[in-house]
C-alpha cells in the first residue's frame, strides 16, 4: 500500500512539473513575441509620421497585444494556483502517509504477536492429536502382542494335549478295524459251513461240555463269532470315547488357531481397521461312518 501511494504521488509530481515547464515556455514565447511586437509598433510609430499610417490602427494593434498578454497571464495565474493546490495536497498526502505508517507499525507488532500465539495454539493442537494417535497405536500394539502371545500359548497347549488323544483315537480306530475284520472272517466261515450242511448253533446255554473237549466246526465258528462281536462292541465304545475326546480338543485347537490368525490380520491392518472374525470349521465325526459300516456288516453276519 505504501509503495502504491508513493508511486501515485511521484506520477502527480511529474505531471505537475511538466505542466509548469510548458506554461513557462509559453509565457517566455509570448513575452518574446510581445517584445518583438512592441519593437515593431515603436518602429511603426516612428515610421508612421514618415510613412503616413493611421494612428487608429496602431492603437488597435496595441489593444490586441494587451488582450493577448492578459489572457496568457490569466492562464499562468490559473496554472500557478493549480500548482499551489497540488503542492498543498501533496503536503497533506505526505503527512497522512507518515501518520498511517506510524499507526501501521504497532498494528504490525500486534499482528506478529497474535500470529505467534495462534501458531502456537495450532501447533499444540496438532501435537496433542499426534500424541493421542501415537498412544493409541502403542496401546494397540501392546494389546495385540498380548493377545498374540496368549493365543500362541493356547495353541501350543492344545497341540501338546491333542497328541496323546489323537494317538489313542488312532489306536482305537485300528483296534476297531481289527475287531470288525474278525467278525467278518467268522461270518464268512459260518456262511461256508452252512453251505456245506454243518450245524451252527445260535444259543450256548445247553453246552455243559469241558472247554478243552472237542467241538464241531460249526460250534467253534459260532462261539468265535460271539466272542468277536463282544470284542467289536467294546472296541466301538473305546473308539467312540477316544474320538469324542479328540474331536473336542481338535475343535478347541482350530478355534485357537483361527484366533491367532485373526490377531495377525488385525496387526497387519492396524488400529481402527475392521476385521471379520473367522468362524471355526467343525470336522465331520468319523464315528458315525464307522458305526454305519459296522452296523451293515453286523446285519450281514447275523444273516
Amino acid at each position: 500500500m505504501k509503495k502504491k501511494v508513493m508511486k501515485k504521488n511521484a506520477a502527480k509530481k511529474q505531471k505537475l512539473e511538466k505542466e509548469i515547464e510548458e506554461s513557462e515556455e509559453e509565457s517566455e514565447d509570448e513575452e518574446a513575441s510581445g517584445e518583438d511586437d512592441g519593437e515593431e509598433s515603436s518602429e511603426e510609430e516612428k515610421e508612421a509620421p514618415k510613412s503616413g499610417k493611421d494612428p487608429a490602427s496602431i492603437k488597435k494593434a496595441a489593444n490586441d497585444a494587451k488582450r493577448g498578454v492578459g489572457s496568457v497571464q490569466r492562464v499562468i495565474d490559473r496554472l500557478l494556483r493549480q500548482q499551489a493546490e497540488l503542492a498543498r495536497k501533496m503536503k497533506e498526502n505526505k503527512e497522512a502517509l507518515r501518520k498511517a505508517e506510524k499507526e501501521l507499525e504497532p498494528l504490525k507488532a500486534v499482528l506478529a504477536s497474535k500470529r505467534r500465539v495462534v501458531n502456537k495454539l495450532k501447533n499444540d493442537k496438532l501435537h496433542a492429536v499426534e500424541e493421542r494417535k501415537a498412544a493409541s497405536q502403542a496401546r494397540f500394539r501392546k494389546s495385540n502382542a498380548k493377545r498374540m502371545k496368549t493365543a500362541q500359548k493356547r495353541l501350543a497347549a492344545a497341540n501338546s494335549k491333542i497328541r496323546g488323544v489323537k494317538g489313542k483315537a488312532e489306536d482305537s480306530k485300528i483296534a476297531l478295524s481289527r475287531a470288525q475284520s474278525k467278525v467278518d472272517e467268522f461270518s464268512r466261515t459260518i456262511k461256508e459251513l452252512k453251505a456245506k450242511g454243518e450245524r451252527v448253533p445260535e444259543d450256548f446255554k445247553d453246552d455243559f461240555s469241558s472247554p478243552h473237549a472237542w467241538k464241531p466246526p460249526g460250534y467253534v465258528a459260532a462261539k468265535g463269532l460271539a466272542a468277536a462281536k463282544e470284542v467289536l462292541s467294546k472296541a466301538q465304545a473305546v473308539y467312540k470315547k477316544a474320538y469324542g475326546e479328540f474331536e473336542v480338543k481338535d475343535l478347541k485347537r482350530k478355534a485357537t488357531a483361527d484366533l491367532l490368525e485373526e490377531v495377525k490380520t488385525k496387526r497387519k491392518a492396524g488400529p481402527g481397521a475392521k476385521v471379520e472374525a473367522a468362524s471355526p470349521t467343525k470336522s465331520k465325526p468319523e464315528s458315525k461312518a464307522m458305526k454305519s459300516s459296522t452296523g451293515k456288516k453286523k446285519g450281514k453276519g447275523a444273516k
